[in-house]
């Protein structure tokens, strides 16, 4: 056991070891007592000494005041990397925040020369650039990207829009992109006659159901209204829902029959009847289903009409099971007639 201690610690009482720690054991000495223990002595300064001159360089002098400066100048060029490190950043950001504030200052002074200088309609309409303008609240000369956040609904003084959207071709032109409400039909309110376009939109009042009329619109009778104001939704009484109305509405116009059409019965939301070419009375019942509905009953008035009869009523309330009576005489402007 000596003999391993020997070879690597070197041997004691200050002799020169043939180990990797050299003189180690004149540095730090143990002992073994009789009972086992270790006893351990202190490193006096002359063994610590030379213990580190043999480790170091000969410009790294182990004294204890040279160990100590050497320790103040790595500490020194520590502290020389952290503030190079910290100007290094203070640059970047001063860099940065001079990019910033020049990209906003170029940003707003293009966009303060963005005036609304034209304006353009698409998608066909009646009203003029400039009608659409002014019912947007904008002018001439205004900010053109303030102007598009700020414009107001052009609909709410247009009774003929039923849609307009706006947007922007730079860098001067407002664009308006609009779908107008075409009246088909009309129906009367308090004394009062209002044209409506299929989704239930008022275009405008008359007090004679002649201007409409001779305008080859159709009367359609509906449930009480609370509310008819030009360019506004139709609403009905109590809140109650008009969208069937509306939804009948659509059918009869998108399948092009709605011009044969002479009068629409929709007072009732499960009673819905029209009649056709004055001489045809269709029962649909509910709305539900209506353009199969529709379909069905023009099958059946190929089929069972004639010439013979003044009229036909067309029970297609269940399409599976389609009824045709024939009529003596026939009134298009009731909604059911007795059979004589």
């Amino acid at each position: 056991m000596n003999a391993d201690r020997n070879r690597i610690y070197g041997p004691r009482n200050g002799a020169q070891g043939s180990g990797p720690y050299g003189n180690l054991a004149a540095l730090a000495d143990t002992s073994s007592r009789g009972d086992g223990s270790v006893r351990r002595y202190t490193m006096t300064k002359k063994a610590r000494n030379r213990w580190l001159g043999r480790y170091m360089s000969d410009s790294q002098t182990v004294s204890p005041k040279n160990f100590s400066a050497q320790k103040k100048a790595g500490a020194g060029e520590n502290d020389g990397g952290a503030l190079r490190e910290k100007a290094g950043k203070l640059l970047f950001g001063f860099i940065l925040t001079v990019a910033l504030g020049l990209i906003l200052f170029i940003t707003g002074t293009v966009l303060s020369r963005m005036t609304l200088d034209a304006v353009r309609v698409e998608g066909g309409s009646t009203y003029t650039g400039d009608e659409l303008l002014a019912a947007s609240g904008l002018s001439y000369g205004d900010n053109l990207i303030l102007g598009r956040i700020k414009a107001g609904d052009p609909k709410e003084s247009l009774p003929l829009l039923e849609d307009c959207s706006i947007s922007l071709d730079l860098p001067g032109t407002l664009v308006f992109t609009v779908r107008e409400s075409v009246p088909e039909v009309y129906t009367e309110i308090a004394g009062s006659y209002y044209s409506l376009s299929p989704s239930l939109r008022v275009i405008e009042r008359s007090d004679s159901p002649e201007t409409f009329a001779s305008a080859g619109l159709v009367y359609v009778s509906i449930p009480r209204t609370s509310s008819a104001t030009a360019g506004s939704k139709l609403e009905l009484a109590g809140g109650a829902d008009s969208s069937y109305i509306s939804g009948f509405l659509g059918v009869l116009s998108e399948s092009g029959v709605l011009p044969r059409v002479s009068r629409i019965f929709l007072e009732e939301k499960y009673g819905a009847v029209i009649t056709l070419d004055g001489r045809y009375r269709i029962i649909f019942g509910t709305p539900s289903d209506a353009r199969l509905k529709l379909d069905t009953a023009l099958r059946v008035i190929s089929e069972a009409d004639d010439g013979n009869a003044a009229g036909y009523t067309v029970d297609v309330s269940d399409p599976a099971m389609a009824g045709v009576r024939e009529l003596e005489s026939f009134d298009p402007d009731l909604r059911l007639e007795s059979v004589s």
